[in-house]
Parts: structure tokens; sequence; C-alpha cells
């Protein structure tokens, strides 16, 4: 980032953003924590039973990998904005999401061409 670029400013439609549609740049680790339907709904866990927790790690939506563990040790909301923000730094911001060439708010999806934040519509523009 130089110094004439706006610092990003990373809230939950970002996070939201980010862990739905760049799942291709999260680490191998960041998809298994990310699939972890235990974290994200731990009452599933509290009434399953064994067959059901084999299937739920087969599938692998449960994992005994520490790594993974410790990407999930402070919650799962932490470890969303902490994935967003790596991925971020890791990466060129500007040219990973999709924002509105005229207010540069973030559109819904990475292929969007009509702003709903200010209603700006690029369809036409290459």
């Amino acid at each position: 980032m130089n110094a004439t670029e706006p610092k990003m400013v990373i809230n939950q439609e970002t996070v939201n953003y980010v862990m739905t549609y760049l799942e291709s740049l999260m680490t191998d680790n960041e998809r298994k924590a990310k699939r972890g339907v235990a974290m994200k709904k731990p009452f599933r866990l509290m009434s399953a039973s064994q067959s059901q927790m084999k299937k739920f790690k087969e599938q692998g939506w449960l994992t005994d990998d520490p790594d993974v563990a410790e990407l999930l040790k402070h919650g799962y909301e932490e470890f969303e904005l902490a994935t967003t923000k790596r991925i971020l730094n890791d990466n060129n911001h500007q040219t990973i999401l999709n924002n509105c060439p005229r207010c540069g708010q973030l559109t819904r999806t990475p292929k969007a061409r009509q702003c709903r934040h200010c209603g700006h519509d690029w369809h036409d523009e290459l």
C-alpha cells in the first residue's frame, strides 16, 4: 500500500465477501476451519450420535488437526476476520475486490456490474 492509497476498512461486508468468494486464496487449514460446521453450530455436536460424528469427520466437517484448532481457538468470527486480513494483506486488495468505480464501495459479488450502494451501472464499460 502506498501513501496515496486509502486504508482498507474491514467490516462484516468485506469479511462475508472474502469468505464467500475468495476461498481459493485460503490455505488448506483455513478451508478446513471454514468447513468446521461444529465450530459454527456446536448444538449439532451435542446431539450427534457416534455414527453422525464419524460421518462429520469423513465429510471434512470435523477434524482433529491441531493447526485447524489453533485457527479456531478464539471462535469462528475471529477466524473469519483473521483470514480476511491475511488474504487482503497477502494480495493487492484492489485487484481481488470488486469495488464500484464511482463510489468505491464493495459490490455484492466479484462479477457485479451495478453498485448496490450508489446505483452506478458499468455493464457497458470494459
